[in-house]
């Protein structure tokens, strides 16, 4: 083939060739990751999403019937106590369905039925697990939640491994199963603000809390249930 005949094919192959795509970061003032669902990721892998989207499932639901809630509330006032939520936390960060579910719980507890008071719930009883416990366990798992962004579960014990004596000492995972990492004094505090809440269990063993379902368990039996 002569050089002008080359010449002619490459050059009509070249016009046929269709432009390729380009690829990579079109918009160098974005973050690659900023574009993606930045609602359903976080740093430790758990999984967040956005208040308006959360919805309770089935075992919120079911806790809203055994705690009371809703003979309290009705149907109606627990559907406008969600309302009422949902805009309050309107401006939140994305967060774990689990940390969702504790602050609705939280928000819930506190609802006053229409034209009603809250009767006075007093301090936790230290015997069994009644609605004031429930309660004040829900308002803690709540208070956990937001102060440890991520939280799943609690482990509670008296045997720090940094100190002689018997001393408060916690250890969280997020929703992974993921130790997280803690200062001193937050780790300090969930244990002291768990004990006191729960003064009558065994602390000669660890107990574990869940704040999805604000419930303490021991925790060799939790273990023992593949937690």
């Amino acid at each position: 083939m002569s050089s002008d005949a080359r010449e002619g094919a490459e050059a009509g192959t070249s016009r046929r060739t269709p432009a390729l795509r380009r690829s990579g970061n079109q918009h160098p003032d974005v973050p690659e990751s900023g574009r993606r669902n930045r609602r359903y990721s976080s740093s430790s892998g758990v999984a967040v999403t956005s208040v308006a989207e959360w919805q309770a499932d089935s075992s919120t639901r079911a806790w809203a019937r055994q705690q009371g809630h809703l003979d309290r509330l009705g149907h109606e006032g627990l559907a406008a106590a969600d309302v009422r939520w949902r805009a309050h936390r309107a401006g939140a960060e994305p967060r774990s369905a689990g940390a969702w579910a504790a602050d609705w719980r939280s928000w819930v507890a506190r609802e006053h039925p229409p034209g009603h008071s809250l009767p006075d719930s007093g301090p936790a009883k230290p015997s069994g697990t009644t609605p004031v416990k429930g309660h004040t366990a829900t308002l803690l798992a709540a208070q956990l939640a937001d102060m440890i962004p991520g939280a799943a579960t609690v482990r509670v014990s008296l045997n720090d491994p940094k100190q002689v004596w018997p001393h408060p000492h916690a250890i969280v995972k997020d929703e992974a199963g993921k130790t997280m990492e803690l200062g001193r004094t937050t780790a300090r505090v969930a244990a002291r603000w768990i004990l006191r809440v729960w003064p009558e269990a065994d602390w000669t063993r660890p107990h574990t809390f869940d704040l999805a379902d604000a419930t303490l368990t021991r925790s060799d039996l939790v273990a023992g249930r593949g937690r």
